[in-house]
């Protein structure tokens, strides 16, 4: 079984469609058999929850119910409430996009206003023909700091980074265990600097633990987060490293987590 960082969010859940009206005390609540197959939310939905955590727990519980049990941010990634989030996606469970925007107004659930609405994320998921393919695509690296004539940083924490220099800027790269590279890139001393958060951030907070291998991106532009797991490729894009770091250490896989507390429930009783 999958062992993903990060709580599930659960909010109290009224989605509106034009035809259709759903109220519940609570998300799990909500989430029956009858209520999965006569509701149909493909479209445009109205959301009733005002803070953000609220219309986070709502929309997951939307892209669960349209895209399967996969994994999804549990957290926004980014503080505060002037700015509210915003989702719509595109696709279907094998294959799909979401994007996440935020603005002063709040916006139903894949709603066409948000078609050309800046994203400060997206995710998106790709099923390949193999295995091979899907690691290929993600391109992961063990990186060897004891090779000869390699250039060696030392992050704050004493992980050991390879630098490469190259057109006025240096890339760090170094791994996180054995299942994700991590790779810096910038110029000067700033590429330290942000290699120093990334590795303090990771050390203190960890990442998901996954099947397959990862490949962890931070550049002027952001991050790209991409890992397989068997033929499916994720990867999370963000406008800011610190907004990469906290969805893909908040990533929840409910079907995962509902088995597991199932589990340690049953184990609890029966002690």
């Amino acid at each position: 079984m999958k062992k993903w960082m990060g709580m599930a969010v659960t909010a109290l859940a009224t989605l509106t469609l034009t035809t259709s009206v759903i109220k519940a005390d609570d998300e799990s609540n909500a989430n029956t058999e009858a209520a999965q197959e006569s509701v149909d939310y493909s479209g445009e939905v109205r959301i009733s929850g005002k803070t953000n955590r609220e219309r986070l727990g709502q929309f997951n519980y939307l892209l669960r119910h349209n895209l399967g049990y996969d994994i999804y941010p549990q957290v926004v990634g980014f503080k505060g409430e002037k700015q509210k989030i915003n989702i719509r996606y595109e696709g279907d469970q094998n294959n799909f996009k979401i994007y996440y925007s935020k603005s002063k107004e709040m916006q139903n659930f894949n709603t066409d206003k948000l078609k050309g609405a800046k994203t400060y994320a997206t995710l998106t998921k790709k099923t390949y023909d193999s295995v091979d393919k899907a690691k290929a695509a993600v391109s992961f690296k063990t990186i060897d700091t004891k090779k000869l004539g390699s250039k060696i940083q030392y992050l704050k924490n004493n992980q050991p980074a390879v630098i490469t220099k190259a057109a006025g800027g240096q890339t760090l790269r170094w791994n996180f265990g054995a299942k994700w590279e991590s790779i810096v890139i910038g110029a000067g001393n700033s590429t330290t600097k942000k290699a120093n958060k990334v590795a303090t951030n990771v050390a203190k907070n960890g990442l998901p633990s996954i099947d397959g291998k990862g490949v962890l991106r931070f550049d002027n532009d952001g991050s790209q987060i991409k890992w397989y797991d068997g033929k499916v490729v994720y990867t999370l894009e963000t406008t800011s490293y610190k907004s990469g770091l906290a969805m893909i250490q908040a990533l929840t896989n409910p079907e995962a987590q509902a088995k597991a507390e199932s589990q340690a429930s049953a184990q609890s009783q029966s002690e």
